[in-house]
């Protein structure tokens, strides 16, 4: 029988940063609720590993780091980021958990404005500078006032319960916002503009797959995509012409 040769390929300072980040999520105040798996029974919630079919908690994530099982960092930060999605799913907007887990939430975004950025999922980050600017003025324009009106409905993560869309998450199997887009952009994962417009897309793509031809969202969707598309577009045409569009 071969030994199993397979390892992690997170770097030394990748470990540290997770291990480093992981310690201040679990010192924090506000991450009482989220250091140890959930239980129903303690905590009233039979229907909970019903509702969540993925549990994640701290003390999870730090036995994973340990056993080097996770061989990235984005791979850490998903696991991060499922332990408030489920957070935000299983409770209501205004519940005492959600909002601590939306504190913990925002403690968690700016620890990640110091994470390494060589890497980003095993590839080198190769954005240039030009890309980078393109990407930031694409968030910037399509979260801009004047928009308000038909990008409310993609500034956050769906709220299911609040939306009285219970099945989304059974339909939609990978949500996109722009909140999310906007802190993995600043969190230096998309590795090039590339990555970055796919969840651009992904966003649209879900409101279609979820929201009839018709529906005031998907009616939303459209004309969110096409100030997308014609700002994507000037962009790349002023960046051919040796100019950048900002």
């Amino acid at each position: 029988m071969e030994a199993d040769t397979s390892s992690s390929t997170m770097s030394p300072a990748d470990h540290r940063f997770c291990a480093n980040t992981l310690k201040k999520l679990q010192s924090n105040q506000h991450s009482v609720f989220f250091r140890e798996p959930v239980d129903p029974v303690r905590l009233n919630c039979p229907d909970y590993f019903t509702i969540i079919t993925h549990p994640m908690d701290l003390s999870t994530v730090q036995r994973k780091l340990e056993r080097d099982e996770y061989d990235s960092v984005d791979a850490f930060v998903n696991d991060i980021r499922l332990i408030f999605d489920n957070c935000h799913k299983y409770n209501n907007p205004q519940d005492y958990v959600a909002l601590e887990g939306k504190k913990l939430e925002q403690v968690f975004d700016r620890l990640l404005a110091k994470r390494p950025s060589t890497l980003v999922n095993g590839i080198e980050n190769e954005m240039s500078e030009e890309e980078y600017r393109r990407c930031e003025g694409a968030i910037k324009e399509m979260k801009k006032k004047k928009y308000e009106s038909i990008s409310w409905a993609f500034k956050k993560p769906v709220d299911a319960s609040a939306w009285g869309a219970t099945d989304y998450y059974e339909i939609i199997k990978r949500p996109m916002d722009l909140e999310t887009l906007e802190n993995k952009f600043k969190a230096s994962m998309y590795p090039n503009e590339e990555s970055f417009e796919e969840d651009v897309r992904l966003i649209f793509d879900n409101c279609y797959t979820y929201n009839p031809a018709g529906h005031p969202v998907n009616s939303a969707g459209k004309q969110l995509e096409g100030i997308f598309e014609a700002y994507w577009a000037k962009a790349h045409k002023k960046a051919s012409k040796g100019k950048l569009f900002v």
